[in-house]
């Protein structure tokens, strides 16, 4: 079975906070969490690619992306996976 997992970069403000200094993580940060993830988990990678135009289902990430948008669109890491 196959999927996709996205790693966006996270606000640096405590867990919970409104964002206020409006800076996120750079996105060498989300590639760490990928690269980390992808042997974590012993998937096979199909696809690693970054992302401008964001299309999330849960409302979390609707927010994270609406801000990283607002700061001149900053991209986030998607990674397509089979399972092994």
């Amino acid at each position: 079975m196959g999927g996709y997992i996205d790693f966006i970069p996270k606000p640096n403000e405590p867990p919970g906070a409104v964002t206020v200094t409006g800076e996120y993580a750079d996105f060498d940060a989300a590639v760490a969490a990928a690269f980390a993830w992808v042997q974590q988990k012993g998937v096979r990678v199909i696809n690693f690619e970054t992302v401008y135009a964001p299309q999330f289902p849960d409302r979390e990430a609707d927010l994270q992306v609406a801000a990283l948008s607002s700061q001149g669109r900053q991209p986030f890491v998607r990674i397509w996976y089979l399972q092994t």
